[in-house]
């Protein structure tokens, strides 16, 4: 009878097996994210409505990897009174021609006003994309070494019981 506990002759399963079970949560949780930032955007496109927002705090924050980040704060009024605070990460050029207690345009959605974007505020796919592709990789690794141990183990002839050894 095969064992499928953690043996020599099953090592590159439960391998691989590991790999493809971290892996794959990785491409799920990447996949989501993507889903979800393009299902907002596309929301916003479709149904949002624009309103005058004012531009509270303008910072500029550096970051040694992908240069310095364009930030600011803001809130918009929706048209049954609730007010709404809240930041952004915007492009360099809309990041310049606003001033601090200036009009901003805010983008928000009637029925959920909570889901709203700021002009020049980039769709930003950079974590989905890292999640996506680091998932993928350890999935196809973990699957091919998962399948490999697979035939191997399916190869490896079972011992009798008069065959094995004290």
């Amino acid at each position: 009878k095969r064992s499928f506990g953690p043996t020599e002759q099953t090592f590159w399963l439960w391998f691989g097996g590991i790999w493809l079970g971290v892996g794959f949560p990785f491409l799920c949780i990447g996949v989501g994210a993507g889903v979800q930032t393009w299902s907002r955007h596309d929301r916003l496109d479709r149904d949002g409505h624009t309103t005058a927002g004012m531009v509270l705090t303008k910072t500029i924050s550096s970051s040694d990897d992908s240069g310095p980040e364009h930030s600011l704060t803001y809130r918009f009024t929706t048209p049954d009174g609730r007010t709404l605070k809240d930041e952004a990460e915007v492009d360099p050029d809309t990041w310049d021609r606003l001033t601090e207690r200036g009009p901003v345009q805010v983008t928000y959605l009637p029925r959920n006003p909570g889901v709203h974007r700021v002009e020049g505020e980039g769709r930003d796919y950079v974590l989905a994309l890292i999640f996506s592709a680091l998932g993928s990789l350890l999935t196809l690794l973990g699957g091919f070494v998962f399948l490999r141990g697979w035939s191997i183990l399916r190869r490896t002839p079972i011992p009798r019981r008069e065959e094995v050894g004290p």
